[in-house]
């Protein structure tokens, strides 16, 4: 009776290896055929990261307008800069700035898109840490004016570091090309420390 269990079982396991194996070969050779011979799915948004460094405008309390050049560091705790976004924004585009010790508004159109601030969570400290903040555009955005108000209470007030464009993916493959090494020698430096 043993040996007719094992029978039937060597039966059933020998023709789920064969299922199952002819299944996995038809999906491969289904995904090589789709690749070689279908239509290409892949999403049409690909733009590659840019230096974002538009012509920008520090707004003051009364109104009034000043050119600004960045990355600079304007003397003041709390700023605002306007500028246009380009004429041919792609929907899924992405502009990405990097506060350090600030609290920061940005806002297209004067509808507010990310509004950062740690004031309410943080349990030490009188500044928000520095953050990568992106702010997701429309094509709808094009021309549109972006605003950018920032305020701190330490030695990087009034500080504006450069901007980057792009889609998400290619603004943080940028940002780890950029940074890789050293992210890489500290958490190592980490490792070695523990």
């Amino acid at each position: 009776d043993a040996e007719n269990t094992k029978d039937i079982y060597s039966k059933y396991d020998n023709f789920a290896k064969k299922f199952f194996g002819v299944f996995l070969l038809l999906a491969v050779i289904f995904g090589v055929l789709g690749q070689i011979f279908g239509p290409d799915e892949r999403d049409i948004l690909k733009t590659n990261c840019k230096e974002y460094n538009p012509q920008w405008y520090q707004v003051f309390e009364d109104g009034t307008k000043v050119s600004v050049e960045t990355p600079t560091v304007i003397e003041a705790e709390y700023v605002t800069l306007t500028t246009t976004l380009p004429d041919n924004v792609l929907a899924g585009e992405c502009v990405c700035f990097r506060p350090v010790w600030q609290d920061v508004v940005i806002s297209v159109n004067g509808e507010v898109r990310v509004d950062y601030s740690t004031a309410d969570s943080r349990p030490f400290g009188k500044n928000s840490p520095m953050r990568y903040l992106f702010v997701e555009l429309t094509s709808e955005d094009s021309g549109k004016e972006l605003t950018y108000a920032f305020s701190s209470q330490s030695k990087y007030a009034g500080d504006m570091r450069e901007g980057y464009i792009g889609d998400r993916l290619s603004i943080w493959l940028h940002l780890f090309q950029v940074n890789g090494a050293h992210m890489f020698i500290t958490i190592f430096l980490l490792m070695m420390s523990i």
